[in-house]
């Protein structure tokens, strides 16, 4: 999915009415300059939603690392978070 549709583009453009092969070619331009956009900003995987919201809405666990920090996946909206005390194999705690 593009990050701007073509009519926005023809609407930046100050043009009213492509001809077939232009709006062919704008949208290939416009998909282009995703991808591009995604793998400057280290953003760009297979499948990937990019920066635009989901049909649905996923859950999702992210696994700690000993840091008082957690960087999660760019995200549109969070509903909940929850800190789960991870169960001590040796201790029994």
């Amino acid at each position: 999915m593009a990050y701007a549709t073509l009519e926005q583009l023809l609407d930046y453009m100050n043009k009213k009415t492509p001809t077939p092969d232009e709006e062919v070619a704008l949208l290939g331009y416009l998909d282009a300059a995703t991808l591009n956009i995604d793998r400057v900003l280290n953003r760009w995987r297979a499948g990937a939603e990019y920066f635009a919201a989901a049909a649905t809405a996923t859950t999702r666990q992210f696994v700690a690392r000993g840091s008082t920090s957690l960087l999660i996946d760019d995200c549109i909206d969070v509903t909940a978070t929850e800190l789960v005390k991870p169960v001590c194999k040796h201790c029994g705690g």
